[in-house]
């Protein structure tokens, strides 16, 4: 003990003042989180500070590295960050609105502190503690550019300690106004943006010096998560919110006034101008990101210099560019349909080949509106669902259905529900087989309400879908549509039929490398989910690839036939013509398209999916398939052909309206 205060009195001053600070700030840190006081501050500075790297001004101005993403033979989609989209301005040119709305939505007390806030970490590790892990940082403005240049953003303590006693050096070392320099030209801002000139020209094209109030306010929104916040994202109501958040925060902070406040809330939100980066497949690049971004965390990301491999083929991604807005084009002056979205899969691994969210990314206002991942009424393409669970449930491809007009106010809490065909005929007595072929409306509703809509929806999430939700929102309608389904998880689930009803998880992501070249990830095949009985799926492949079947509702020649390939497809229309659908597979590809409005408006009358959607899937599947091995769905060997259908000696009535030869198979389902 004595020799160590001799020890401690020889060292220079400003080592000495160096081991007070960490003493007083890892006692403070240890008493919050129960740590022990038996560690002697030789052991803390040794052990857990020795390799503390001095922030020197050549250090405070080192860049994070940036991180690359790839289609899967290695085409470069998008450089997540690099060093031309950071660019050093003094703070003299940022405006103050902008440094305002920074710490107050940061950092409220950055003048007051130290380094560090006492009550935001006491907050913080209460959080942490009722929470049994570490959820919750409070770090300051001080503590983020420490934590950027210096640390990895591991959640353990030993990593906030270091934060901490840096934050302190940096202190004694830096002005707050350089500190503040320092951070808003290092702090990420999503689309390749380090600092806010590059936030500023890639967001609005200006020089930062030029930003207006609500600028700054959304800028300062997006450091918190940019990939989430992303101006050129689907997250824009999020963004909105953080955005006043911003102003709230402000104003509480005492940088507005209480009329400045009401004024900024009643402005309108800020318009971005479109990204002038090189982006490839952007939909996928940033559905990609907040994929990554929610497993790694959005600073490791933006700075870790990750090679990030894809699923996506490149060139199926330009063909379907292509072909999405050559047809858009034709719809939009046909039909006043000005979107459309397209997506690819491998339903024998679950990879993503190509996803196009909207006709052009870059077009104002809603170009970056993904349609792909965002839930829209998929009409009649939901019906195979429905089949599907009455086949499970007994009903086979020749049972006899009766098609005549039905009320349907029993099955609906008592409010009428008379659905007609789309032909606005009736076909009297038909199979399983012509209904779902044909898609004829009112003997798919009597199947829905046979079999229970339960039953339909616990098929439809086994096979993927997401976004039904609160059940009992849900009538008869389901079974036309009623009810709202994402592109992506829709041509999934139809294509675990063509997967003999096996279902995968999606596989966007191939390969995670670090900077240092390390795999952090890599895919591996997984085992697939039966979720479908292979009877069940191979007849519902048999249906939908029935040419013959459809032929007297779609015609001979349709969109819905490839040449020389055994193909399944399903058509869609929503009520009122907002949403079009065209989904189809083989073994070894799925694709769905859809096209409407991203405002959900209505389309011209006779948009449906056969006329708007059909011809964009038809030509992607002609070109796609032709450089794919030929296959035929695979037909259980047990499976046995069931007897022709025959007309019953009498009809059941309206619940549910199936021939009696064949009612008890559902029969045993209502009971």
């Amino acid at each position: 003990m004595q020799l160590s205060f001799f020890v401690f009195e020889a060292m220079p001053k400003n080592k000495k003042r160096l081991i007070l600070n960490i003493l007083l700030a890892a006692l403070f840190f240890f008493i919050l989180t129960g740590g022990s006081l038996y560690i002697c501050a030789a052991e803390i500075y040794y052990s857990v500070l020795a390799d503390l790297p001095e922030p020197t001004p050549e250090a405070m101005a080192s860049l994070p590295e940036s991180s690359r993403i790839y289609d899967r033979y290695g085409e470069l989609l998008y450089e997540v960050h690099g060093d031309v989209k950071r660019r050093f301005v003094p703070l003299s040119e940022i405006p103050k609105a902008l440094q305002d709305a920074t710490i107050a939505i940061e950092d409220k007390n950055f003048y007051k502190h130290g380094g560090f806030d006492v009550l935001s970490i006491a907050r913080a590790y209460y959080k942490n503690l009722k929470n049994q892990e570490i959820k919750q940082g409070a770090s300051t403005i001080t503590q983020q550019l420490a934590r950027i240049i210096f640390l990895k953003r591991d959640r353990v303590y030993s990593r906030k300690i270091k934060e901490l006693i840096l934050a302190i050096q940096i202190e004694k070392r830096y002005s707050k106004d350089e500190i503040l320099e320092m951070y808003l030209n290092n702090i990420p801002y999503g689309a390749n943006a380090y600092g806010v000139a590059a936030a500023s020209e890639i967001y609005y094209g200006k020089q930062v010096r030029e930003l207006d109030f609500m600028e700054c306010a959304y800028l300062a929104a997006l450091p918190k998560a940019p990939s989430n916040y992303s101006p050129f994202g689907a997250n824009q109501n999020a963004l909105e919110q953080r955005a006043r958040d911003v102003i709230l925060a402000m104003h509480k902070t005492g940088f507005l006034l209480d009329y400045e406040k009401n004024y900024y809330l009643g402005q309108a939100k800020s318009e971005f101008t479109p990204a002038p980066v090189l982006i490839k497949a952007p939909h996928f690049v940033f559905y990609i990101l907040e994929e990554i971004a929610d497993k790694y965390g959005e600073a490791f990301v933006r700075e870790g210099g990750l090679d990030i491999y894809t699923s996506l083929d490149l060139s199926w991604q330009k063909q379907a560019e292509e072909i999405v807005n050559e047809w858009g084009m034709i719809n939009e002056k046909k039909y006043r349909a000005d979107n459309a979205a397209l997506v690819a899969l491998d339903p024998q691994n679950g990879q993503i080949m190509a996803m196009v969210g909207s006709r052009d990314y870059f077009r104002p206002h809603d170009g970056n509106f993904n349609a792909a991942t965002s839930p829209r009424q998929p009409g009649s393409s939901f019906k195979p669902y429905v089949y599907a669970t009455a086949i499970a449930n007994g009903l086979m491809p020749n049972s006899l259905l009766f098609d005549s007009r039905t009320n349907f106010a029993f099955a609906n809490y008592g409010v009428d529900y008379i659905p007609r065909n789309y032909s606005g005929k009736h076909y009297g007595l038909v199979t399983v087989r012509k209904a779902l072929a044909g898609s004829l409306n009112v003997p798919a509703v009597k199947v829905l309400v046979g079999v229970g809509i339960d039953r339909v929806i616990d098929l439809a999430e086994d096979l993927g879908i997401t976004s039904l939700g609160n059940r009992k929102r849900f009538g008869p309608s389901l079974a036309l549509g009623g009810g709202e389904v994402k592109l992506l998880e829709h041509t999934a689930g139809l294509a675990v039929f063509g997967n003999e009803g096996k279902r995968l998880p999606f596989a966007p992501i191939l390969k995670i490398t670090d900077k240092s070249k390390n795999t952090l990830y890599e895919w591996q095949p997984s085992k697939a989910d039966q979720v479908v009985a292979p009877d069940v799926a191979f007849w519902i492949n048999d249906i939908l690839s029935d040419t013959q079947a459809r032929q007297y509702i779609f015609g001979q020649n349709n969109k819905l036939k490839i040449s020389d390939r055994q193909v399944a497809a399903k058509t869609g229309t929503s009520q009122d013509f907002r949403d079009a659908w065209t989904l189809g597979y083989t073994p070894n590809l799925a694709v769905g398209v859809w096209v409407g409005n991203s405002d959900n408006s209505s389309m011209k009358n006779g948009a449906d999916g056969s006329v708007v959607a059909a011809p964009i899937w038809h030509d992607f599947m002609e070109k796609t398939l032709a450089n794919l091995p030929k296959t035929q769905f695979k037909r259980p060997a047990d499976l046995i052909d069931p007897p022709p259908a025959k007309y019953p000696e009498r009809l059941v009535g309206e619940k549910p309206a199936v021939a009696t030869k064949d009612f008890a198979a559902l029969k045993s389902v209502l009971e």
